[in-house]
Formats: structure tokens, sequence, C-alpha cells
């Protein structure tokens, strides 16, 4: 077995100071990434935060389903490292327990989160939010009894 090519071609014209990956078009540096080197990062701030990636990025939810997705992704970060073993608390009547829908509509303010329509006032009424997005508590709530597989309430 031969580790070497038969045929190696030298008529590549490479440049002092280039990636020699680069002028070959070959490897990660061939794909150009979304992210260009033009970004600037600042001292301080998350990355993933400055190129709008990332579970805490600025973002605006086209439905809820994307929402509820996104937002049950995020527990965990939200509750500092785990989702609370109450949040479906047969306590309160199909809704999440204030304290952790006050602390979920304070994180999607802080971190400029919006609603289709440009709306990011998540501790809105119902009458001041768009329809979909009017009982968005109850969209996370049912995708929790999803994942644990059980019900804790009847129908909301």
């Amino acid at each position: 077995m031969k580790l070497v090519p038969k045929t190696l071609n030298e008529s590549l014209n490479f440049e002092r100071g280039l990636d020699p990956k680069t002028s070959m078009q070959i490897g990660d540096a061939a794909t150009p990434d979304r992210i260009s080197e033009s970004v600037n990062f600042e001292r301080g701030i998350d990355p993933k935060k400055s190129i709008g990636i990332g579970l805490e990025s600025p973002k605006r939810f086209h439905n809820i389903e994307e929402f509820t997705n996104h937002i049950i992704a995020a527990l965990p970060l939200i509750f500092g490292g785990k989702i609370p073993e109450d949040i479906l608390s047969r306590q309160e009547d199909g809704m999440l327990p204030n304290t952790y829908y006050g602390k979920i509509a304070w994180w999607l303010t802080e971190n400029g989160f919006e609603m289709p329509n440009g709306d990011s006032d998540w501790e809105a009424g119902p009458a001041n939010v768009s329809k979909e997005f009017s009982y968005w508590p109850t969209s996370i709530v049912e995708r929790l009894e999803q994942i644990l597989g059980e019900k804790r309430w009847a129908r909301y």
C-alpha cells in the first residue's frame, strides 16, 4: 500500500501568508461560514449572542410551535440548570405557576424576543397580543405534558 499518490499537481500557486486549504479550496476553508471575519466580537459579550445564534439571541418567533420548542429547550437555561420539578404543579389550573411564568416572561423581555407582529410585551393581557400568542403559557404546559408523558389537568 502506497501512501504517496502516483501524481502530484505542483502547478498550484501558493502565496506567502495564504492558508493552503483556502488556496486549494479544500476543507472547512473552502465553504464560507455564516460568520465572516469582519464580525466585531467585544470582550464580555457571548459570541453566540453577538452573531445572533443560540438560545439567548434575540429572535422574532413566526408561530406558537416555534416559540414553544424554543422555550422548552431554554427552560434549563432560564431556571439555572434544570427544569423545576413542580413546573406542572397540580395547584395551578392548567397554567404555569406564577413565579415560573414571571421568570419566563422576564427572560423573554430581557433577551429581546418578539411575537410575529413585533410585540415584545410578554406579560400583556390576551386582548393586547396576537391571537395565537394570547395564552402562550398553555402551549408550554401542553408540550411539557407530552414530553413528560402525563396529563395533569382536564381540558384547559
